[in-house]
């Protein structure tokens, strides 16, 4: 994921706002588009019609992008410049999620531990790590990255949002955990805990993004 970051970082250049709002089509004037369309309505006869979603008609599409990008490059809607760019200050704040006290814990445990190869002394550094590091710390880190994930995929690259968190279950998994790993109420007990913890990280996909979005890392899930 940092990489990734980097690398959009690193071609900031080329994300202007034209190719922004272009590059599927759309017309950048969307009030050009607009004002064409509407003069092609005839007063005297109204009909009801449908807006386009995408082409060069869509003129309600771009307008909508070029809204977003003010926000991503701080331009006000009256200053607006084919050339403008999302502000290093955005790529900024995306990078600094990485500042947290939990990734470089777990890089340090990982390449201690697991990634690399190292002697009894080396690894002696990460014996902390390896008695520190708690699920909530991991969850933590888990939020985060659903954070950058959501802020990536929808506001950079006009791609998926991501609505939960936990993949949904096609079946019933706790079918036959009372035989003979718990009882039928702690079955129960045991769905009941699964759909808290689905519901708590489905909130993540919203409460990480505004998080990041505006820079404010205070929220720490427990």
């Amino acid at each position: 994921m940092r990489r990734l970051v980097d690398e959009i970082t690193d071609s900031r250049d080329l994300l202007t706002r034209e190719v922004y709002v272009c590059r599927d089509g759309l017309p950048y004037d969307f009030n050009a588009v607009r004002s064409r369309l509407h003069v092609d309505v005839d007063p005297e006869n109204p009909t009801l019609t449908w807006l386009d979603t995408e082409g060069p008609n869509a003129w309600t599409q771009s307008m909508l992008l070029h809204n977003e990008f003010d926000k991503l490059s701080g331009v006000d809607p009256g200053d607006r410049a084919r050339d403008d760019r999302i502000t290093g200050q955005f790529f900024d704040r995306l990078k600094s999620v990485f500042d947290e006290a939990v990734f470089e814990d777990i890089n340090s445990l990982r390449h201690k531990s697991i990634a690399h190869a190292a002697d009894h002394i080396s690894r002696s550094s990460a014996k902390r790590l390896r008695e520190g590091i708690s699920l909530d710390e991991l969850a933590r880190s888990h939020y985060l990255l659903i954070g950058l994930y959501q802020v990536i995929s929808a506001n950079i690259l006009q791609q998926s949002w991501l609505a939960d968190a936990v993949p949904v279950p096609q079946y019933d998994l706790f079918e036959g955990i009372n035989h003979p790993i718990a009882s039928e109420a702690g079955a129960r007990s045991l769905n009941q805990f699964w759909e808290k913890h689905c519901g708590e990280r489905g909130d993540w996909c919203n409460e990480a993004y505004r998080e990041i979005i505006s820079g404010d890392f205070v929220f720490s899930p427990v």
